[in-house]
């Protein structure tokens, strides 16, 4: 499992359905010109989305056209899709029908929004759009006009954005800081608007030591993680939020003995894979020389596996699928050593996610909520805020439950970062601050984090599995050679041998059950590793193995549908015996009917 960034990176990454708003903009009359209902002299340019922007689900006029096929149709053009009475072409210049993109609509003014029912005073339209909050949106932090308050802008230069769909790139920041401070208020500062969906800042520890490619004058693409050494969240942003203002009490340090350089992180979303686009986005941090009384840390739980399957007779019956995940009572006990205060916490799953609950156990009863969002709306985050805090005590259970709609179809949904992918976690601000090797207490499927990192339980086996022996370099080699050198000798699988080798790597303790799934995830980071679950997949003719689609999904790809090996040649032992048996067969009668030729 990749450090803490990974986990929390992907709470406040989460992508846009909709980046590139602006082409489906020509899509539809008028496109560009659809008023705010709200703002004067402003238009809503993502017309088919529930957030000005274009940003994530969609309103109910954006339903329609996504049903039509994305695609302006006399159908389309008739509906009444907000029900104020007005047909979408009434309310888009296209009263007729007839306009088709490229062309002028017959009317360029008095046009009103197809996905919002207006006039918005009325009792009809006030039940119908409660999903609509007007006013000026200011970000409200009153403690960032104290006298003593410092403030930095951390700023990429003028950048050009890649032509892919996903993009994390960094940039390295010496702040003017050597007493201790308190970073107690972040603010964004938002230059390409259609493209930025999350920028976090990463604390470095003083013992930090730059790789080559890590720069402080240019954003070099960091993946997930800009440093081991970089891991620590101290401020975020994502779509929906104005910034962050921390709790009265609790700040996170900079300056002496703490952080010195940061990691200024921003995720691209690029799924029109559109060329020329650049950004200069950056945050602004406030930090003030008078500490709080507490230092703040972040705590991350919640699930770090999921294949969410779409809905079909034979796979699922139900529209929903639930995940649960526990950070245990032994794991509390190990993390902490002494009791710790909640000030916030935020649920996060991606477009699927239709509920998810957090909530607080003591000696097997439930204690209360820390967050409940019934109807999960990942554009409308919901960050909840506790004075008092609430006191989790060592030995106390959080549980995490995360509920989702199956798609219709295709394949399954697994877990990930990606714009088709889901995450469950919940990420909580808490103090004081504990100096965790690993903040998160999460599990993958039932086995939890802390189970493999903290001393209580790190390095001894899990469910009869030596995962640390298994995973090391030597033995992931050792299994590979010899496994290529049964199925490998003549290219092609399915020999007894082969297929003897495959059953005996399937009866290790290490592959099969719960354990098998975390180190799937492990074994392809391992060069040898990769190649030894190809084969091990391609070879394996009598199908012992049962891995899950997203257990073997890696980058895109399926493990073992690509290999040089020949699948399954001459079919399994039990294909060939039986084939083998029905060829003696024919041989018999052949022979018997020669026989009785003669005869005659």
């Amino acid at each position: 499992m990749m450090v803490f960034v990974r986990v929390a990176f992907v709470l406040l990454t989460l992508v846009s359905w909709s980046c590139g708003f602006k082409r489906y903009q020509t899509l539809i009359p008028n496109g560009d010109r659809v008023p705010h209902p709200c703002t004067k002299d402003s238009v809503w340019g993502g017309v088919g989305h529930i957030i000005p922007e274009g940003e994530g689900r969609r309103n109910a006029f954006g339903e329609h056209f996504q049903l039509n096929g994305k695609r302006w149709t006399r159908e389309l053009c008739l509906m009444d899709s907000d029900t104020d009475g007005r047909t979408n072409g009434e309310e888009l210049g296209d009263p007729d029908c007839v306009w088709r993109p490229g062309q002028v609509p017959s009317r360029t003014v008095n046009v009103s929004h197809p996905g919002i029912c207006e006039p918005m005073t009325s009792h009809k339209c006030l039940m119908y759009n409660t999903w609509i909050v007007c006013g000026v949106k200011e970000f409200r932090c009153d403690t960032v006009n104290d006298t003593d308050m410092k403030n930095i802008t951390l700023q990429f230069p003028v950048t050009d954005i890649p032509s892919t769909e996903t993009n994390y790139y960094c940039m390295l920041f010496d702040l003017p800081v050597k007493n201790a401070h308190h970073l107690v208020a972040v603010q964004p500062v938002i230059d390409n608007k259609d493209i930025v969906h999350h920028m976090l800042v990463f604390g470095c520890n003083p013992s930090f030591t730059r790789y080559d490619s890590m720069s402080k004058t240019t954003p070099y693409p960091c993946g997930m993680v800009p440093h081991r050494s970089c891991s620590q969240i101290i401020g975020t942003w994502t779509v929906g939020s104005l910034g962050e203002c921390m709790h009265e009490n609790v700040g996170f340090t900079l300056g002496s003995g703490s952080y010195t350089t940061v990691a200024l992180q921003i995720h691209w979303n690029n799924p029109s894979l559109l060329s020329g686009l650049q950004d200069s986005s950056g945050l602004r941090l406030y930090y003030t020389p008078h500490l709080r009384q507490n230092d703040a840390g972040i705590l991350v739980v919640g699930v770090d596996y999921l294949q969410i399957d779409p809905m079909s007779a034979s796979t699922a019956t139900s529209p929903t699928d639930e995940y649960t995940a526990t950070c245990h009572s032994r794991c509390t006990e190990a993390m902490f050593q002494s009791t710790i205060y909640i000030t916030t916490a935020i649920n996060h799953m991606h477009y699927l996610g239709v509920t998810q609950r957090i909530e607080l156990y003591r000696n097997g009863s439930k204690v209360r909520d820390i967050t409940y969002d019934r109807f999960y709306e990942y554009d409308n985050p919901v960050i909840n805020t506790f004075d008092p805090p609430i006191e989790v005590r060592r030995g106390d259970e959080i549980k995490t439950m995360c509920i989702y709609k199956r798609p219709a179809d295709g394949n399954p949904v697994c877990f990930g970062e990606a714009t088709s992918d889901e995450m469950c976690y919940g990420f909580i601000t808490y103090y004081p601050l504990h100096q965790l090797d690993r903040p998160w207490c999460t599990s993958r499927k039932t086995i939890p984090s802390c189970d493999r990192h903290y001393s209580h339980r790190k390095g001894k086996p899990i469910d009869n599995c030596d995962y640390s022996t298994f995973l090391s370099v030597s033995n992931v080699d050792g299994m590979y050679q010899r496994l290529l050198s049964n199925c490998a000798a003549s290219n092609a699988c399915g020999s007894r041998t082969c297929t003897n080798a495959v059953k005996k790597v399937m009866s290790h303790p290490c592959m099969s059950g719960n354990i098998a799934n975390y180190l799937m995830y492990k074994l392809p980071f391992i060069d040898s590793g990769y190649k030894f679950l190809k084969l091990l997949i391609k070879c394996d003719c009598d199908r012992v193995t049962d891995f899950e689609y997203c257990e073997r999904k890696v980058n895109g790809g399926l493990i073992g549908e690509y290999t040089n090996i020949t699948p399954c040649v001459g079919g399994s032992n039990r294909i060939q015996s039986a084939i083998d048996r029905i060829a003696s067969l024919m041989c018999i009668l052949v022979l018997h009917v020669c026989f009785i030729n003669k005869q005659l």
